[in-house]
């Protein structure tokens, strides 16, 4: 953990209710996002408001009701399908429903003084989080920041819970009482540099008196040539091994490794003790590597002759998860949360070599616009010892028979090409010709063509005529119906309409489409909806 920066939010207060509109606007859902288990209730809507015996469909391969709420008690990411009958044309409309595991937040607390500590969030699992203490008000803590709390009294209850934005607030909480203590002196039983067969190190501390409670930091030097930082954040007792990289030692040299105690409030350093050796050559496993492969994760690394040990973790604990020689197959510890996974190599009588941290690309959907069909995600970059030349997405229907390839963007667009449903995978390219990909994430394609809310049919120039936009082909039919449902006009070239039947103007007032459009790939479109006619 890189030094902590205390940031004070004002608190703010989480809208009661939202209502999230079906694309076609013929029903609403308190919120399309929330956390296992969730009860959602429908709403109809617009030309459904008056329609009796609506049928809905709330998870694949499930019986049709008539019933407008639905228990979803697992995460998951599902469709909620309104069924209007053959009166209406589509007959159906869809809501897509994200469900995701309530998992408590991961959080740390450091110490500063007997009333007052430091709260750092270690999670980019939900959006925001509200911390609560007995004597101050909610406060609004960003993924992996910090912020400076009060116990007045020296002691209470901290309460933290995790949101997402635009969902359901019934995700993970978690409580914890304490009592703060005055930061103390506490030094580990032994710091040292470990060696192996390569020029990579590592800092392996042992500890039997640390606090889980106070700030630390680890720093090296090599002849004098100044400190640098190779750890700051919690140490727990045991042995823990820090990577660090000392390049360019061809001879033995000293190393000296410093430990300091912080207050985490200012970062100033209260306690420190060195501790100073010669350096040696050792084993590495810089050549280590993780990568999706399907919906597992290939860990490879080279072969040596001892036994690697992998371990993992979607938080700071990591788990043993299976020893291995060179490569082994592993099941992500979540769908939602990227896994990070340590391999620690150990020699046939059981001494640690080396350990090294490592974690394949992890890719999220954000959000996504039906207006103009663009993907906004959120990519974590693959952690390994490579350099990296080039980063791209891939853009593939379901059964992968139609394949893209653009350079990496927060914002991407989908061709209409591409089918109903889309799966994206990250891709990261290094020198060695090393291809590395992420988790794949799938979502629903729609294509939406823009019609104007209005125009203006008065001769002055401006916006005479309806004109549309977006069309993905220049095959379409739009017809144009007066309040009435009587077709007024017909068109198939843009712009497609001049205000007139015949050659009398109409009156002013809203007026409906129905929009028939043609894809790249052959297939037909339909959309609705109305617009105006002003005389400004």
């Amino acid at each position: 953990m890189k030094q902590l920066t205390t940031i004070f939010f004002l608190a703010i207060l989480l809208p009661a209710t939202a209502q999230y509109v079906s694309p076609l606007g013929r029903f609403t859902v308190d919120y399309n996002k929330g956390c296992s288990p969730l009860t959602i209730t429908v709403t109809p809507t617009g030309e459904a408001a008056s329609v009796q015996g609506i049928q809905y469909s709330y998870e694949e391969d499930e019986v049709e009701t008539t019933e407008t709420s639905y228990d979803y008690t697992t995460a998951g990411n599902y469709r909620i399908i309104q069924f209007l009958g053959e009166s209406f044309s589509p007959q159906t409309d869809t809501v897509y429903l994200t469900i995701r595991e309530p998992l408590e937040p991961v959080f740390e607390i450091y110490y500063c003084s007997e009333t007052q500590f430091v709260l750092h969030m270690k999670d980019d699992y939900y959006d925001f989080f509200y911390a609560k203490t007995n004597s101050n008000d909610s406060v609004l803590v960003s993924p992996n920041s910090s912020t400076t709390l009060d116990f007045p009294s020296g002691n209470g209850t901290l309460t933290i819970e995790g949101y997402f934005e635009g969902s359901f607030a019934n995700c993970g909480v978690v409580n914890r009482s304490f009592s703060l203590t005055t930061l103390e002196e506490t030094h580990p039983d032994n710091l040292q540099l470990q060696y192996g067969c390569s020029d990579d190190y590592y800092l392996q501390l042992d500890a039997t008196r640390l606090s889980p409670f106070q700030l630390y930091q680890l720093q090296y030097s090599v002849d004098n040539s100044g400190f640098q930082d190779a750890y700051t954040g919690q140490v727990l007792n045991g042995q823990t091994l820090y990577p660090i990289t000392l390049p360019g030692l061809n001879n033995p040299q000293e190393v000296c490794l410093r430990f300091n105690t912080l207050n985490p409030c200012d970062s100033t350093i209260l306690f420190s003790t060195d501790y100073c050796q010669n350096i040696e050559s050792f084993y590495s496993l810089e050549n280590a590597y993780a990568t999706y492969l399907g919906e597992q994760v290939l860990i490879n690394s080279d072969t040596i002759n001892g036994t690697l040990n992998l371990y993992k973790t979607t938080g700071q604990n990591f788990a043993f998860a299976t020893e291995f020689t060179s490569s082994t197959l592993d099941n992500p510890s979540s769908k939602f949360r990227p896994t990070n996974y340590k391999i620690v190599a150990t020699d046939s009588c059981g001494i640690v070599l080396d350990s090294i941290f490592i974690s394949p690309p992890f890719l999220e959907l954000i959000d996504k616009s039906y207006s103009d069909n663009l993907l906004t995600i959120d990519a974590q970059e693959p952690l390994n010892n490579y350099n990296r030349i080039a980063d791209s997405v891939l853009i593939y229907n379901l059964d992968s028979t139609i394949v893209t390839s653009t350079l990496y963007s927060p914002e991407i667009r989908i061709p209409a090409t591409i089918g109903d449903f889309v799966r994206l995978r990250l891709k990261y390219t290094y020198d060695n010709n090393l291809n590395l990909y992420s988790n794949a994430v799938e979502t629903e394609v729609i294509v939406k063509v823009y019609v104007p809310d209005a125009f203006t049919p008065n001769n002055d120039g401006l916006n005479d005529e309806l004109e549309i936009f977006g069309l993905p082909t220049s095959n379409f039919t739009i017809q144009i119906f007066d309040r009435w449902g009587k077709v007024i006009h017909q068109a198939t070239e843009n712009p497609v309409w001049n205000g007139r039947v015949g050659k009398k103007q109409v009156i002013t007032g809203s007026y409906l489409y129905r929009l028939t459009f043609e894809l790249e790939s052959g297939e037909l479109k339909t959309q609705v909806g109305t617009f105006a006619v002003l005389k400004n």
